[in-house]
């Protein structure tokens, strides 16, 4: 019969379950047939706006984690060029090393709670040798620092809800799909040697669709 599997997309579905509801609310001896097809549809479209929503949620606070590390290697940048000028240019200068010794590259190159700690690093040794450009600068660097970290946090924590959104997707699919096959099978009862009209209850195969697109429309009677 006519029932796609649950590698399908949600999408399509949700208009496989729209179309047989319809068919078998239309049909006084398989209308009892409706109600849970109907409740796995509902479910199903919900758990995928809700796997859209948590992949949107996701994409946002990925940016702002960018923004705030940018944000902090451009202050990074800042202090050094402040504290490259206290030594006359000169990188090999033992105060220049103890506050960057993996120079700017290797602060800059770090994200998150990596780079935090580094700054927290970078902050005892401006205090210790350079004690004017602490004072003016460690303050921020320690709030865009606080920043970044907390940014990095909320995105990987969006990205698991995301996860577990897709993951209540695919058991909503599963769900929807045993529903049609169990009314499938409700409907070869109620009308024995007849798979014509069995197959009439769904819509008709077409090739796979996206979640972004849609599949082949189409519906009532297929082959026997």
């Amino acid at each position: 019969m006519a029932i796609r599997d649950e590698q399908t997309s949600s999408l399509e579905l949700v208009k496989d379950a729209r179309y047989h509801h319809a068919a078998v609310l239309r049909d006084p001896r398989a209308k009892h047939l409706a109600p849970a097809v109907k409740t796995c549809q509902v479910g199903l479209k919900g758990r995928f706006d809700a796997r859209l929503e948590a992949e949107g949620v996701q994409i946002e606070k990925f940016a702002l984690f960018i923004f705030t590390d940018l944000e902090l290697d451009a202050y990074i940048r800042k202090v050094e060029l402040e504290v490259l000028a206290a030594v006359d240019k000169i990188r090999e200068d033992a105060r220049y090393e103890a506050v960057l010794p993996d120079g700017l590259t290797g602060i800059v190159s770090l994200r998150g709670a990596d780079e935090a700690r580094a700054v927290g690093l970078l902050n005892k040794e401006l205090a210790r040798h350079f004690p004017d450009i602490a004072t003016r600068h460690a303050a921020t660097l320690t709030a865009l620092a606080e920043a970044t970290t907390l940014a990095e946090e909320e995105w990987k924590q969006a990205e698991v809800d995301a996860g577990q959104a897709m993951t209540h997707e695919t058991i909503a699919r599963r769900e929807l799909v045993q529903q049609l096959q169990k009314n499938e099978g409700a409907l070869m009862i109620l009308y024995p040697g007849q798979k014509r009209r069995v197959r009439s209850y769904f819509r008709t195969l077409a090739r796979k669709a996206s979640d972004d697109g849609g599949g082949g429309e189409g519906g009532g009677v297929g082959g026997t």
